[in-house]
């Protein structure tokens, strides 16, 4: 069975595909640049006054790196949206199913270390783990709405590009000016 990935004609139900591709990859592009300010905060403050935990100082690690290589694949969302460049889009594209992959496991290896760090300092292990769940949930499903958005302008991109249309007009007015006066049968007679 052959399943297709849905196609949108409008990006949150009322911009442009275009328009509302670029509107998100500066959003996305912003918050990395602010996420990663808090991470290498973070890590500053980890470094300075906080003892030697390998697998919290590991985890930083990581996730500063995913930040730094989504900011870069940002980056090439929005130059591809606003040149219209379908090898940069498509880039992205291969890049966004493999970030939302890594983002779910980096998540779930954040809870994980949290729920065994916390479980014995924290009663309320419930609502920490709803709280965990709601903050690796929510951006994923924003991630794969941005994945089909992008999906679908690159399929409109692509269609765009197999249209041509010609001008007969403009043909036979140059055939009269390169002194032309054979009409081929399948061509529209010049009057």
């Amino acid at each position: 069975m052959y399943l297709g990935i849905p196609t949108v004609a409008r990006c949150c139900c009322c911009a442009p595909l275009r328009l509302g591709l670029i509107v998100w990859a500066y959003v996305k592009l912003i918050t990395g640049i602010l996420a990663l300010g808090f991470v290498l905060m973070w890590l500053f403050i980890f470094m300075e006054f906080v003892d030697a935990d390998i697998l919290m100082l590991l985890l930083i690690l990581l996730s500063t790196l995913c930040i730094i290589v989504d900011i870069v694949y940002d980056f090439v969302l929005v130059v591809g949206c606003l040149k219209k460049n379908v090898i940069l889009l498509e880039t992205y594209s291969r890049y966004a199913i493999a970030h939302g992959i890594i983002f779910l496991v980096l998540g779930l290896l954040w809870m994980g270390y949290a729920f065994v760090d916390g479980i014995y300092y924290h009663p309320g292990v419930v609502e920490f783990v709803i709280t965990m769940s709601l903050a690796i949930a929510i951006p994923l499903v924003l991630h794969i709405y941005l994945f089909i958005v992008l999906r679908s302008e690159i399929h409109k991109l692509k269609t765009k590009e197999q249209v041509h249309f010609e001008n007969p007009v403009s043909e036979c007015l140059q055939r009269k000016n390169d002194n032309l006066t054979k009409v081929q049968s399948d061509e529209i007679p010049c009057y």
